[in-house]
């Protein structure tokens, strides 16, 4: 829900823009609302900081970047207003580390240097710019699981 939402209203649906204050309130009302619920059942809650879309271009963020970045932010503030019973690991540090534009290939993981630039796209962590490949699935998991692990075992 990094984009701008649906909410009722006394006089009907209306639409809040993704980032807006009123976004930032509405989202941040539904994200406690959920982790409330979670923490009464007796779970720890893990929350995934998420990487932008892979994209070229200019070093300047974009909108979509942006979208992340505020969906990014909550996601801490809401873990900073439990910090008893959430967590927060940072999967953008891995999967984008150099921060935005992200790229296809990280770290050398997804190049192939006897396959061609075209090929290559297809070995690309992210190669359709948001989806994870079979390999850099894997990649991920074997950092990402100790990680939330670790996560949890920090929490009361």
């Amino acid at each position: 829900e990094r984009n701008s939402i649906v909410v009722d209203t006394p006089t009907g649906s209306k639409v809040i823009d993704s980032g807006s204050p009123e976004w930032r309130s509405v989202m941040l009302q539904r994200m406690d609302n959920r982790v409330d619920k979670f923490v009464a059942s007796g779970a720890r809650v893990i929350l995934l900081l998420e990487p932008p879309e892979v994209h070229s271009g200019t070093p300047a963020l974009n909108s979509t970047d942006l979208a992340y970045e505020h969906m990014n932010d909550l996601l801490k503030e809401v873990a900073a207003r439990h910090p008893r019973h959430v967590a927060v690991v940072n999967l953008e540090a891995r999967v984008c580390p150099s921060g935005p534009p992200c790229q296809f290939v990280v770290d050398g993981f997804g190049a192939n240097p006897k396959k061609s630039l075209i090929q290559d796209i297809y070995d690309a962590v992210r190669p359709d710019q948001i989806h994870y490949s079979a390999a850099s699935s894997l990649w991920v998991a074997k950092w990402l699981v100790p990680r939330i692990a670790a996560a949890g075992k920090k929490l009361s």
